[in-house]
């Protein structure tokens, strides 16, 4: 559960949106470049040098996840990590953050380097920890267990990682809590699932406020007035089975769901949602959703063969 894309530019935002234009046309059905299975090895090109990042399986099983990084114009994937067990991830342009279970003492928070290794992130080093996501200011915003061996109980503690002073700072603690997910006006999102599953909205220490939340949802995107989610079948194991998404008016608390669709990521000014369609299980068919038309069916992007995507980075890229 993690992703905001509201702190970029909307001249670049608006070059990305140029470029998406035309991808996939009206049927949806542009494919990879070379309409080959999605895995082939692991790129050559530099890991920031593309659009978006995928958290993303070609064999459908999150547990076995990998990065990929997609451009959109022509619509391409290509594979960052391999064997790297990806459970979380973010991007800012520069970096790709993931949270991997590539060895036997559990995730552990690293970058992304080119030919598809995880290495050691700066000042922090290669923590075991979780959920990683990019702050608007920078700062990177991550959780890590508390184990009880007496009562078998998991808590968490919440960071924020400042690279640059090398700071890490304590947000909270807590048991029955996701996130940090950040949000506008300095702001942090943690979600609670006791006794039913809210979102509690806060700036530094005070509560702002508290929203409701679908008790089956997973999964939780920021973008710009709205937070989208996703709904899951009862047999869903570690979000493997979406079924629907909800979109969130954060300022309301009203709730819209959209039948069939699963999100992955918010463009960079965080107004436009790219999803994929829950119906084809083996197969990534993408399309954006727009909250302010929500009559219009989500617009087509193209089809990525043999991938299963769960999870999304959209980065602004000044050209």
């Amino acid at each position: 559960m993690t992703k905001l894309r509201t702190g970029r530019t909307l001249a670049a935002a608006a070059v990305l949106m140029a470029s998406l234009a035309g991808c996939g046309g009206s049927s949806g059905h542009t494919f990879v470049s070379d309409g080959q299975p999605t895995p082939g090895p692991v790129t050559t090109r530099p890991v920031n040098s593309f659009e978006i990042y995928l958290q993303a399986s070609a064999d459908g099983n999150p547990l076995f996840a990998d990065v990929y990084g997609l451009t959109l114009n022509p619509l391409h994937v290509e594979r960052l990590t391999s064997g790297k067990r990806i459970s979380t991830m973010d991007a800012d342009g520069e970096h790709v953050v993931v949270a991997s279970a590539d060895s036997d003492v559990g995730d552990r928070l690293g970058y992304v380097g080119d030919g598809g290794t995880v290495v050691d992130i700066p000042g922090l080093g290669r923590p075991e920890a979780f959920a990683p996501a990019f702050g608007r200011d920078n700062t990177l915003l991550f959780r890590d267990p508390i184990r009880n061996d007496a009562t078998q109980v998991t808590g968490y503690r919440f960071f924020r990682f400042d690279e640059q002073t090398g700071r890490k700072t304590l947000l909270t603690k807590a048991t029955g809590m996701s996130g940090p997910f950040p949000m506008a006006d300095g702001q942090l999102g943690y979600i609670t699932d006791a006794p039913h599953i809210r979102l509690l909205i806060k700036k530094g220490d005070r509560l702002v406020r508290t929203l409701s939340l679908p008790d089956t949802s997973a999964d939780f995107f920021v973008g710009v007035g709205f937070a989208a989610l996703t709904l899951e079948s009862s047999a869903s194991q570690f979000n493997d089975k979406p079924t629907d998404l909800v979109l969130l008016d954060l300022k309301t608390g009203k709730q819209r769901t959209i039948p069939g669709w699963h999100p992955i990521c918010w463009n960079p000014d965080g107004t436009r949602l790219l999803v994929r369609r829950t119906a084809d299980e083996g197969n990534s068919q993408l399309a954006l959703l727009d909250p302010a038309h929500l009559k219009a069916p989500p617009a087509p992007v193209g089809t990525i063969p043999h991938l299963v995507i769960y999870h999304g980075s959209w980065v602004a890229r000044h050209r």
